[in-house]
């Protein structure tokens, strides 16, 4: 799943610790179909590739919420959402089989 970030207030959401989509921000599925035309108004538009059978979900009332425990594990320091999304200062050097895994599953 792919969330496109679209307006100033769903970027300040992402900078909290948590917050409730549909609530603190609206969402809404990107276009449907080969060569479909979207009009959407919302903070956050969410886009999904799937192969073989899929049922539709709905993000409407989901929560998104920072995990400190796992940012720890993986950055090897604590750190939160400003310091990943907007000083750039929390890296993993062994993210590189992670983003060819994500590659392969796109091809």
């Amino acid at each position: 799943m792919i969330m496109m970030v679209r307006t100033q207030k769903a970027v300040d959401n992402l900078l909290t610790s948590s917050f409730k989509l549909g609530v603190d921000a609206s969402i809404a599925t990107g276009p449907i179909g080969g060569g479909a035309k979207s009009y959407v108004v919302a903070d956050i538009v969410s886009y999904t590739r799937s192969k073989g059978a899929y049922a539709g979900i709905s993000l409407e009332g989901a929560v998104i919420a920072t995990r400190d425990k796992w940012n720890k594990a993986y950055y090897g320091k604590a750190v939160t959402p400003i310091d990943i999304l907007v000083k750039s200062s929390a890296g993993n050097l062994g993210s590189g089989e992670l983003r060819e895994a994500l590659s392969k599953a796109f091809e």
